[in-house]
């Protein structure tokens, strides 16, 4: 074991691959701006496959979840920077998913076929993951509110 610790190497290896000067939205923006092109097929076809695994999930307007899919990514990283808003956001957009749907128990299935539809580099791959999981949990807890969330178009 290192002198250091037993988390030296996790916290070296973390800063080697992600040094501190490069944020989440840092990592992230180039990835994102790339798939905008191909984001409502992507969209469709996680969709697609995710209403086909969940049937108990009637999913009455597919192009509203497939849009609302793209909005909460491009939301949660507008707000990246500010964990407050970012909490927030998310939150909301968990209530909008609820309204189409789906429930708490959907959103893991609904990050693992996002991760996979998503073709990305193996340099990206870590902050992708981390991101969708910062999203699915804020999701998860607005889920669980009750009361109307706010309309997000």
């Amino acid at each position: 074991m290192d002198r250091r610790g037993p988390y030296a190497y996790t916290f070296m290896d973390r800063m080697t691959k992600h040094p501190p000067d490069q944020t989440l939205r840092e990592l992230l923006s180039p990835s994102f701006l790339r798939h905008i092109p191909e984001s409502e097929n992507i969209a469709q076809e996680l969709v697609a496959e995710f209403v086909e695994g969940h049937p108990e999930v009637h999913a009455t307007d597919t192009e509203a979840l497939a849009r609302l899919i793209w909005l909460a990514l491009a939301t949660a990283l507008d707000h990246l920077d500010d964990a407050q808003q970012f909490a927030a956001r998310c939150r909301e957009l968990g209530r909008s998913f609820v309204g189409l749907g789906l429930r708490p128990r959907h959103f893991p299935a609904m990050a693992q076929l996002l991760l996979r539809h998503l073709a990305l580099e193996e340099t990206e791959a870590d902050a992708w993951k981390r991101f969708v999981l910062q999203i699915e949990r804020a999701m998860v807890s607005g889920s669980k509110q009750t009361g109307p969330g706010p309309a997000l178009s």
